[in-house]
């Protein structure tokens, strides 16, 4: 399947030429072997030889010891690029091997090497050829825009990357325009290797090998791996192995691998062994695989966008460094996806399905396609959706078999006006008159919208920001079939509704039938230096005690100065400084609530990265316990999570979106529902989570404020105010709760 090899050409004798020696030589000014410049004046030696001139690296001298990235920003002209090469003393062309400083053999901690070459801006029109890396970071970076570019038969051994753009000092991109990587080989590498992302565009990559030959310790290794909006890329040819991460539970490692915003992507006769992920694992639309082979990988094509597989070969899904925690397939389509597979064979042994067609999800395959599978072995595995409610939660997968004779467009059948509440997430179920997948495609609010399987999203907006002036937003769909067929773009407009938010107070919540409640401000009239609240508490000390303005009494109290929280204040605002501060929430058996609604305003803080309770309620008779009635808290990185009575296991959690580090957030949790909102976005629902309450009240445990129930795992950050009641609270009514939080951090919801 693979191309033959490109040959390797010695420019012609007369071309204007820079030699260059491992140590140097004579003048080292670089016009001759005998008065050879050092690598480190590569750049110098580029913009010396100028238009259509090469750089000749001897091969024949012995290796170059490099522990710095060497930096080149000149290059050639537009159909005259420079020429870095690798020759012999006669010019003939021959590897010049650079040696860097990367631990052999590596493992994870040890040092990763400098980038052999650094691109930046003026490096344009330049071609790497017969050069060997050994023991580098990357071996070729590119740290800026740059244009027109060719790296060809070159090969690496021992490195974390062999290319990649990354942008590097005051650089914001670092887009490639007319890129061609061919006939180059890297073998051991943690990382990756090939990176394109940015805008980058013009780009092939064309019979290269590459085999991390399991290298392990670095995150999400990956053969050819395509980031940002790069696009209009045809890989050829290539064959990628052995990229293996065991640093997280689930096993990443890709073979070929493209990202949400990557479009225009073709593979010809690829292939990719033995990864601890996907073999081809592509978020890309547009995507096109023709005569692919993807063999013992976990998934063998993993797709999340818009692709095609014409003619592809998938053998024995496999676990190739321990059981990975999700379910091995040869194709699998994943939330947004849309696989039609067009012929070719798939065939395992394993007893998992061929076909996995996951939540938002659509596989479509041929009648002609050969399946070779146990017989006991499911042909397609589909998920459910979760919810009864289809604009509720995430669509179920589809699985069908493709009609090739298919030419006609779908036709979008749903309504193209809809509503929301402020602050909640939109989301519509958009029908066709026939299965279909869902895109964004247009339209003056569209980025705004993502979409879900055939799931219209619209992120949370706040009706007294409105978006362009008003609070109706405007986006363009369109659906794709089974066959590939478009629809007629349809012109949808969502428009935002006001959520009752008028100001409420604690008399408030008596009126509304609240019968027990907490109420608590990190505002100068409720706190206090002394636990008896005799001394009014003062900017920069230290607070023993916070008032409970429910008349309930359940007053926050903390007993050891050492582990009390200061009184801060800037720009008007009021909150108190927890460092790990822990204080008892109103008296022993207090709080025992059956239904427990929580509304915390709170600033996690800057390095705080672990799990950490805000409020705790515990459900032992008598001693300090984890086992609770309810919590709530954050976690690491940007998420929160709560525990309900039902169970001391029973943990519903944001999955990374409502606690960022030095972000004000209002966080809110619904016991009997299992719900988690933060800004009073929905975020989070479990609605087997919930329960009534499973054991007798009250009982003696104190609930403790800032920590866990058994006084551990304590809060650091700002806590601004909560709100705790004894019932599952109404929208509007738990909106206007939120709002009051908010409205401590300087914000209105």
């Amino acid at each position: 399947m693979r191309s033959p090899n490109i040959p390797l050409l010695a420019p012609s004798p007369t071309t204007q030429s820079r030699f260059i020696a491992p140590t140097g030589a004579g003048a080292q000014d670089g016009t001759n072997w005998a008065n050879a410049a050092p690598l480190s004046a590569i750049d110098s030696m580029v913009s010396a030889v100028g238009r259509g001139g090469r750089v000749c690296l001897a091969a024949h001298l012995g290796t170059y010891a490099n522990n710095t990235s060497r930096v080149i920003t000149h290059g050639g002209v537009a159909g005259s690029p420079v020429t870095i090469c690798g020759v012999n003393a006669d010019l003939t062309p021959a590897h010049a091997d650079i040696v860097g400083n990367r631990a052999s053999p590596w493992s994870a901690g040890a040092a990763a090497g400098v980038n052999a070459f650094m691109l930046m801006t003026g490096a344009d029109h330049l071609v790497f050829t017969s050069i060997k890396f050994t023991n580098q970071g990357s071996c070729i970076r590119i740290g800026a825009d740059i244009v027109d570019l060719t790296v060809s038969g070159c090969t690496a051994t021992n490195v974390q990357t062999f290319f990649e753009n990354l942008i590097s000092g005051v650089s914001t991109s670092a887009t490639i325009t007319g890129l061609i990587i061919s006939n180059c080989t890297a073998t051991g590498y943690s990382k990756r290797f090939a990176r394109i992302q940015y805008n980058s565009s013009g780009v092939l990559i064309s019979g290269c090998t590459g085999d991390s030959d399991r290298q392990d310790g670095d995150n999400f290794a990956v053969g050819v791996a395509l980031y940002g909006t790069a696009h209009g890329i045809t890989v050829n040819d290539c064959v990628m192995r052995n990229h293996i991460d065991t640093t997280r539970t689930y096993q990443n490692g890709d073979g070929f691998s493209s990202e949400l915003g990557n479009y225009s992507l073709t593979f010809n006769r690829c292939e990719a062994y033995n990864n601890t992920d996907g073999g081809f694992d592509l978020k890309s639309d547009g995507t096109v695989l023709n005569d692919c082979h993807s063999e013992e990988n976990h998934r063998n094509y993993r797709i999340w966008g818009l692709a095609t597989l014409n003619n592809c070969v998938g053998v024995n899904p496999t676990d190739n460094a321990g059981a990975n925690p999700y379910s091995k397939a040869n194709v699998s389509a994943h939330i947004y996806a849309m696989a039609r597979v067009y012929g070719g064979s798939f065939s395992q042994t394993n007893s998992d399905a061929v076909f996995r067609s996951e939540q938002g999800g659509m596989i479509a395959v041929t009648a002609r396609t050969m399946i070779t599978k146990p017989g006991g072995a499911p042909l397609s595995t589909v998920e459910v959706a979760d919810s009864l409610d289809p604009n509720v939660g995430n669509p179920a997968g589809v699985f069908l078999t493709l009609n090739e004779a298919d030419t006609a467009a779908p036709t979008i059948t749903s309504s193209a006006s809809l509503s929301v509440q402020e602050n909640n997430l939109g989301s519509w179920m958009i029908t066709a008159n026939e299965g279909a997948q869902l895109r964004v495609t247009g339209g003056a609010d569209a980025a705004y919208f993502t979409t879900y399987g055939p799931q219209l999203r619209l992120s949370p907006q706040d009706y007294e920001l409105p978006v362009h002036g008003g609070n109706t937003l405007s986006v363009e769909v369109t659906v794709y079939d089974q066959n590939g067929n478009a629809s007629v773009p349809q012109a949808v407009t969502a428009t935002i509704t006001n959520q009752a938010d008028d100001p409420l107070r604690p008399p408030g919540m008596v009126t509304d039938g609240v019968t027990d409640f907490v109420w608590l401000e990190a505002t100068y009239a409720h706190l206090w230096q002394d636990a008896a609240g005799t001394v009014p508490a003062a900017v920069d000390q230290i607070v023993a005690r916070m008032d409970d303005q429910s008349s309930h009494g359940h007053h926050v109290i903390w007993s050891d100065p050492a582990h009390s929280p200061y009184l801060r204040s800037a720009g008007g605002l009021t909150w108190l400084d927890m460092d790990g501060d822990i204080g008892d929430l109103g008296a022993a058996g207090s709080l025992q609530f059956a239904k427990a609604s929580i509304t915390a305003g709170i600033r996690r803080g800057l390095v705080d990265t672990t799990q950490r309770e805000i409020v705790s309620v515990p459900r032992s008779l008598s001693a300090p316990s984890n086992n609770e009635v309810w919590r709530l808290g954050v976690t690491g990185g940007a998420s929160f999570e709560a525990r309900n009575q039902n169970a001391a296991t029973a943990n519903v959690s944001s999955g990374g979106t409502g606690a960022s580090l030095n972000v004000d957030k209002v966080l809110g949790f619904q016991s009997e529902i299992g719900k988690l909102r933060t800004d009073e976005a929905l975020i989070s629902t479990d609605d087997t989570f919930g329960s009534a309450a499973t054991m007798t009240y009250p009982v003696s445990g104190q609930p403790v404020f800032g920590a866990s129930g058994n006084r551990t795992n304590p809060y650091y950050g700002r806590f601004y105010g909560m709100v705790i009641t004894n019932r599952t609270e109404a929208a509007d009514f738990r909106f206007r709760i939120a709002n009051e939080m908010a409205k401590l951090q300087g914000r209105h919801l």
